[in-house]
C-alpha cells in the first residue's frame, strides 16, 4: 500500500471511530424528557393503546431512536382493566424525518421481555383482533388509504415474551413462555406478516386462538 493510501485510510478509520465515539456519548446530554410527549402520543398511535412509561432516553447508534423503560400498554375497556402488555424496554428506532416534524414515526420497535395478555371478551371478540382492525390494515376503507402511502411500514420484534390467556375476567392455565416474535406491518400493501415461537406451560389444554 502506498504511504498516501495509507495516510487516506488512517484520517478515514479516525473519522468512523470520532464519529462512533461522539454518536456514543453525546444523546448522554441531552435530555430525552422533552420528547416525552411527542413520543407518548406517536407511541398509542403506533399500537393504537394509551401508554405510559418511566425513564426514556435518547440515542444515536445504531440508529437514531429512543429507549423506554417499564412501558405499559393499557387495555381497551372492551376487554378489561388489566393492561394489554408490560414491557421491561422497548427501543424505539424513528425515521429520519420525522425528528424535523411535530409527529415521530418509527420503521422499528423493539419489546424486550413483554408480557401479553390475550384477552376474548363475552362477545366472543379477541383483543388482538380489535387492535389489528384498529389498525386500519384488515379494512377495505383502511387497504384504500394505506394504498394511498398516507402511513408508513413498521416492524414489531418482541424478545424472551410471555403471552397469557383470558376468557372473560378469567385468566386461563395456558400460558406461552420464551416467545420471540416479529410482526411486519406493511401499510403500503394492506398487510401483517408474521412469525412466532415458543413453549407452552401446560400441553393438555387447546384454546381457541385469535
Amino acid at each position: 500500500m502506498k504511504p498516501r493510501s495509507r495516510r487516506y485510510a488512517r484520517i478515514v478509520l479516525a473519522a468512523f471511530a470520532f464519529l462512533m465515539v461522539a454518536g456514543w456519548m453525546l444523546p448522554s446530554y441531552f435530555s430525552a424528557e422533552r420528547f416525552r410527549r411527542r413520543l407518548e402520543a406517536s407511541l398509542e398511535r403506533a399500537l393504537q393503546r394509551r401508554v405510559s412509561f418511566g425513564a426514556v432516553t435518547f440515542r444515536l447508534i445504531p440508529r437514531p431512536g429512543f429507549s423506554i423503560e417499564n412501558a405499559v400498554v393499557h387495555e381497551d375497556p372492551e376487554f378489561g382493566s388489566e393492561p394489554f402488555a408490560r414491557v421491561d424496554r422497548i427501543n424505539c428506532n424513528l425515521r429520519w424525518r420525522s425528528l424535523l416534524q411535530s409527529s415521530l414515526e418509527f420503521s422499528r420497535l423493539d419489546l424486550d421481555r413483554p408480557s401479553f395478555n390475550l384477552v376474548r371478551n363475552q362477545r366472543g371478540q379477541w383483543n388482538v383482533e380489535t387492535l389489528l382492525r384498529q389498525t386500519g390494515l384488515t379494512s377495505p376503507e383502511g387497504q384504500t388509504r394505506a394504498a394511498t402511502g398516507s402511513a408508513s411500514s413498521l416492524d414489531l420484534e418482541a424478545n424472551d415474551a410471555r403471552i397469557d390467556f383470558k376468557v372473560g375476567p378469567n385468566k386461563k392455565p395456558f400460558t406461552l413462555t420464551e416467545v420471540s416474535a416479529r410482526m411486519d406491518f406493511n401499510r403500503q400493501l394492506g398487510q401483517i406478516s408474521f412469525r412466532l415461537n415458543g413453549s407452552p406451560i401446560r400441553t393438555d389444554l387447546s384454546l381457541p386462538s385469535p
